[in-house]
Parts: structure tokens; C-alpha cells; sequence
């Protein structure tokens, strides 16, 4: 991230766009390319901010515990559909412990509403 001052004007450069969506979490495997990381395959159902479209198959990349700050997803049953917020580097969702994310509820929708009203 770099910082830019300008006069009265602050600049902040983010090396990623912002996706969040609501995705179903379809699998999850070691990163072979980094060591202490994983891959969840995520089908997303619905795209609210971002360019991923919906029923596109994307990748989420996480460090592979919570201690390093990971994000562990829950594969089975009806509790596998999320509320997704992270970056997207070059295609493939980036996404940490401090990030958004949470299982999707009945609920969830309005809160998303509330969230983006405050932006």
C-alpha cells in the first residue's frame, strides 16, 4: 500500500480490488506454490461488489491456521454458503482472519445493506 500527500488530498494505492460475495464452498487443498497456505475452490452464487461473476468457480487463498492469521471453512452441509470480503489478485480471492467473512443467513443480506450505507 502506498501513501500519497498532496496538499489537502490523501492518496491510498491498493495493490488489489475489493470483492465481496456470497459463494458456497465447494473444496479445500494445500497451496503447492506456498508453503503454509490453502486453497478453497468457492462457487460464487452472487457477486456484490468486485468483478467476479456469478456461478464462476474462483479460488480463495488463506494462510493455513487462524495463528497466522487464516480464515477455516466449513465444508459440510448447509453451513458451507459465506459472505466473502477480500482481494482479488490477479483472479484469485485473497482473504485473512481480519477480513469479512461469515456464514450466510437469513439475516445477512440486511446487513450488508447497513454496511454499504456507511460507506
Amino acid at each position: 500500500m502506498s501513501l500519497e500527500k498532496n496538499a489537502r488530498i490523501l492518496k491510498i494505492t491498493i495493490p488489489f480490488d475489493l470483492e465481496t460475495i456470497k459463494g458456497k464452498v465447494l473444496e479445500r487443498s494445500d497451496d503447492p506454490l506456498s508453503v503454509g497456505s490453502v486453497i478453497y475452490k468457492i462457487k460464487v452464487t452472487q457477486s456484490f461488489i468486485g468483478s467476479f461473476n456469478e456461478k464462476e468457480i474462483v479460488e480463495l487463498k488463506t494462510k493455513a491456521d487462524e495463528a497466522q492469521c487464516g480464515v477455516n471453512l466449513n465444508l459440510e452441509g448447509t453451513q458451507n454458503i459465506y459472505l466473502l470480503t477480500g482481494g482479488n489478485s490477479n483472479g484469485q480471492l485473497e482473504i485473512e482472519l481480519c477480513g469479512w467473512y461469515e456464514p450466510w443467513r437469513d439475516n445477512t443480506r440486511e446487513k450488508i445493506r447497513k454496511a454499504l450505507k456507511k460507506c
